[in-house]
């Protein structure tokens, strides 16, 4: 296309597209600059959100889990957090510690 437009119209043309690439060069770095700080705020939100409704000594009822399903119905404590799950007591006799995620 850049070839075809120099053909009909001259160098000047050669000039501003060359101008619009060095454009949408900016452009793709700036874009990915947002992405990579929208993916930081969502994990900040996420992280905050799990906080509010499950920090450290909350009860928990473990719900939803597909590998490990006979810890499925048990209550249990929070005992430690990390950016996207947290370490759950369980209220059995060997107080069995999960990793899970807040969903279950």
């Amino acid at each position: 296309a850049l070839d075809l437009t120099r053909r009909c119209h001259g160098k000047e043309i050669e000039e501003v597209a060359t101008c619009h690439e060095e454009m949408a060069i900016i452009c793709r770095e700036q874009v990915k600059a947002i992405i990579k700080l929208l993916w930081m705020h969502m994990e900040h939100m996420l992280t905050n959100s799990i906080r509010l409704y499950h920090s450290p000594g909350s009860r928990v009822l473990v719900e939803g889990l597909q590998i490990q399903q006979q810890f499925n119905g048990i209550e249990g404590i929070v005992v430690e957090m990390d950016a996207l799950r947290m370490r759950v007591r369980l209220d059995t006799l060997d107080n069995k510690k999960l990793m899970l995620k807040p969903e279950n």
